[in-house]
C-alpha cells in the first residue's frame, strides 16, 4: 500500500497521476486518462469501513449535457465522507471525462455503466480487465477529446 491521502486533496491526486501519465505517454487520451485512473483507483484514502464507501464508475454514451451532442467517457471515483470531515456527509466524487465528437463508431457503442466498490471483496484489476475497453478503443480510434475535465464534487 501507498501513502494515505486526504480525501480533500483526491483531485490533485487524479490530476497529478494524469498529468504524469500524459507527459509519459507518446499516444495521446484516452490512454493516459484511463491509466492515470486505474492508478488512482489503487490510491489509499481514509474512508468508512462500509462495503460502499469507495467506489468507482466506469461509464460512456452520447449525452447533451454539455449544451451539444458529445460522446462522454465518464470515470469516477466516490468516496465517503468520514463523519468527522470538513466537507461534511455524503460522498466526494472525483470525475475524469473526456468529451469527443459522436463519430458513427461511437454512436454505435451506445451506452454503458460498471461500478465497482472496494468493501465487495472483488479486486479492481478483475473489474478493470471486465470493463468493455477494447471494443471502446477502437471505436475511439485516433479520435482526440475535445474537452477533458477533472471536477470535484460533493454528492
Amino acid at each position: 500500500m501507498g501513502p494515505m491521502f486526504r480525501i480533500a486533496e483526491a483531485s490533485d491526486v487524479y490530476r497529478q497521476l494524469l498529468d504524469e501519465e500524459t507527459a509519459n505517454a507518446a499516444d495521446r487520451q484516452p490512454h493516459p486518462a484511463l491509466r492515470a485512473f486505474s492508478r488512482f483507483a489503487r490510491a489509499d484514502f481514509p474512508v468508512p469501513e462500509n462495503e460502499d464507501a469507495d467506489g468507482c464508475l466506469f461509464e460512456y454514451g452520447v449525452t447533451s449535457l454539455t449544451g451539444s451532442r458529445m460522446f462522454t467517457l465518464n470515470l469516477t471515483r466516490q468516496l465517503e465522507l468520514p463523519e468527522d470531515a470538513e466537507e461534511g456527509e455524503g460522498y466526494l466524487q472525483v470525475s475524469c471525462e473526456l468529451h469527443y465528437t459522436p463519430v458513427p463508431a461511437l454512436e454505435a457503442l451506445g451506452s454503458d455503466a460498471h461500478w465497482w466498490f472496494r468493501g465487495t471483496g472483488e479486486e479492481f484489476a478483475d473489474w478493470y480487465a471486465s470493463l468493455p475497453l477494447p471494443d471502446l478503443l477502437a471505436a475511439l480510434g485516433n479520435e482526440t477529446p475535445a474537452q477533458v475535465t477533472v471536477a470535484q464534487d460533493l454528492a
